[in-house]
């Protein structure tokens, strides 16, 4: 009995690992070009790089530098507009953790009063949020030169975007 069932299995499970798959595959799906969530991601995305590449810049000068350019080379941006990307991405992030602060402090406070949150507050917050996503983009077009902006964009909506999914969430109650 054990046998057979093991049998089973083991000739049942590459039918489940590809039906597990596919489902994966139909519940997530790659963002489209120019969407608001793939620059939010972009933003993020060159925060960490960025710290990550002035870590590299402290420990070794030389390879720090070396590494900042390629850097910027895969972004498609001239060397010395890579700081100044840096600046932006740092301030969205700074920015927009400061407004997460604020919007869970208000739903908390909401949810201790036993109330849910009010959707015109909600809506303020969503538009403070796509404010802060223009302004760092308009920033970001204002400081790079054509040619570095346009590549930007380019692999933000290429080569990045084929690596950042949609993953829908599920449901979430709104009982406190």
């Amino acid at each position: 009995m054990f046998k057979t069932m093991s049998r089973l299995i083991v000739r049942m499970l590459p039918l489940l690992m590809l039906a597990l798959l596919a489902r994966a595959q139909a519940t997530s799906s790659v963002l489209p070009p120019n969407d608001q969530a793939l620059y939010m991601s972009f933003f993020k995305f060159h925060h960490s790089l960025s710290v990550s590449v002035e870590g590299r810049k402290a420990l070794d000068a030389g390879r720090g530098v070396r590494y900042e350019r390629s850097v910027a080379h895969k972004l498609r941006v001239r060397d010395d507009e890579q700081a100044k990307l840096a600046a932006i991405s740092h301030q969205y992030v700074a920015d927009l953790t400061k407004w997460q602060d604020e919007l869970t402090a208000y739903v908390i406070s909401v949810r201790s009063r036993q109330q849910p949150p009010q959707s015109a507050v909600l809506g303020q917050f969503d538009q403070r949020r796509q404010h802060m996503l223009t302004t760092a983009l308009t920033a970001a077009g204002n400081v790079l030169t054509p040619n570095s902006w346009a590549g930007l964009r380019a692999f933000i909506n290429g080569e990045f975007r084929m690596n950042v999914m949609r993953v829908p969430l599920p449901a979430v109650s709104a009982k406190p």
